[in-house]
């Protein structure tokens, strides 16, 4: 009876030892399943052989196959007259503003081209695939880059006039669309760059240029560049005329 009080009286060990064991798996040379498990993997293993099998890789790839469809695939005639109807946008507009494009109904795109129509400027949306037709091969290639993919309409903006600072504010009205970059005179600029050359008045700026020019050089400026020229002319002149007068013939 005493020893079982003792026994009962002394304190219980919490602490539980542990140890890790670590199993180590062949990767190279596995283990044999289980027998009821062999049975199971060897009935579901397919008996019928893949006809692309002994094919390389290059024709395996659905993905090569499909560039191949795609660069083998005739060009509708109607695309072709959109495509030309674009470059003509291109080459014939001063400033062209391009725009991302976010979730934008119908109706909002529609009173977005009103305003821009009211300023002398023409919204037009074109595919990728026109876009690709259209400017490929061309001085506008560069900007394919700035294309959005997935099928989605490119939106642009063609304008005879080179007023950037307010196509900027008619495109803050719709939130929808986003001015990302533009060309004015045929070139590709920066948002940033494209609405600092678009305040600049290009006619008086020439203009200025010019007459800082004639008063630096005291107005002598073209005869002093063109002094050599002009000076080779009147010689050559002199020369021609002496070799046309008629030789005195002595009697």
């Amino acid at each position: 009876m005493v020893n079982a009080l003792s026994i009962l009286s002394q304190p219980i060990r919490t602490s539980v030892y542990t140890l890790q064991k670590r199993f180590k798996v062949n990767v190279q040379k596995p283990r044999p399943p289980h027998h009821r498990r062999g049975i199971v993997e060897k009935f579901i293993t397919p008996f019928i052989s893949n006809p692309h099998t002994f094919k390389p890789w290059s024709e395996r790839c659905q993905k090569i196959t499909e560039n191949k469809e795609k660069a083998q695939k005739k060009v509708n005639p109607y695309d072709v007259i959109i495509a030309r109807e674009c470059l003509n946008w291109f080459k014939s507009s001063n400033m062209v503003g391009f725009f991302h494009v976010n979730s934008i109904t119908g109706e909002d795109q529609f009173n977005f081209a009103v305003q821009l129509k009211k300023a002398n400027m023409y919204l037009k949306g074109y595919q990728t695939s026109i876009l690709d037709l259209a400017l490929k091969d061309t001085i506008y290639e560069p900007t394919l880059c700035l294309l959005q993919r997935m099928n989605r309409i490119n939106l642009f903006v063609f304008s005879q006039e080179t007023d950037a600072e307010k196509l900027f504010k008619i495109s803050k009205k719709t939130s929808q669309v986003v001015l990302i970059a533009g060309i004015l005179n045929g070139k590709l600029l920066h948002r940033n760059e494209f609405l600092e050359m678009g305040k600049l008045d290009l006619l008086t700026s020439q203009a200025g240029l010019v007459q800082v020019l004639r008063i630096a050089a005291g107005g002598n400026l073209n005869r002093q560049l063109t002094h050599h020229q002009s000076t080779l002319v009147t010689r050559l002149k002199q020369i021609g005329t002496k070799e046309d007068k008629p030789c005195d013939v002595k009697e």
